[in-house]
């Protein structure tokens, strides 16, 4: 039942969106019709899924919605399709189909991904969810969405191109300090165009 699955959901504000999170590992034999699969069960929704090696917890993935959303709201924005727009953020990459290399889904039994469900009424999406999951062969993985292990935290730093010595500069522990590095990368994409 949709009340066990336990999501996050976590404010956008000043937006009246909310951000509904679940991670799950699925058995993916056709990228394309997972999708499908997601976006039959959140009509109402914005959603984007993502590889679950790329997210570096939820604070990352708010604050990859938060500037797709901001960006939308001052009608700055290069991509029209607000999936994208969020995949961008979350890579920091401009480029759609570097980003969608980056973070998108793969064809793989097992293969462990974090759903972000953007929605004006977490309640209708927790619905949602429930029939999505009946629909697919997966499972929940709540513990996807905690905060990197030290070898996620080497591979976003190689895929960022973050340094070491940016991430000692900042004067917290690893995964904090790259989460804000990345963060601050959202912040400029938009200059950077």
């Amino acid at each position: 039942m949709y009340w066990q699955i336990q999501p996050l959901i976590l404010s956008l504000s000043p937006f009246k969106e909310q951000l509904v999170l679940f991670s799950i590992q699925a058995d993916i034999s056709d990228v394309d019709e997972f999708m499908d699969k997601l976006r039959e069960s959140f009509k109402e929704e914005v959603i984007q899924a993502v590889d679950a090696d790329i997210v570096m917890g939820p604070r990352h993935l708010q604050a990859a919605v938060f500037h797709a959303l901001a960006m939308q709201a001052r009608k700055e924005s290069w991509i029209k399709d607000p999936s994208l727009r969020i995949l961008a953020f979350l890579t920091c990459d401009k480029q759609v189909q570097r980003a969608i290399g980056k973070a998108g889904l793969k064809t793989r039994i097992g293969f462990e991904t974090v759903v972000a469900v953007v929605t004006k009424s977490p309640h209708k999406t927790l619905k949602a969810i429930e029939i999505f999951m009946r629909g697919v062969e997966a499972t929940f993985k709540p513990e996807l969405l905690k905060v990197a292990s030290e070898d996620r935290i080497r591979v976003l730093m190689e895929i960022h191109g973050i340094s070491e010595e940016e991430i000692r500069a900042s004067g917290r522990d690893k995964s904090e300090a790259l989460i804000s590095v990345m963060i601050e990368r959202m912040s400029l994409l938009p200059l950077s165009l």
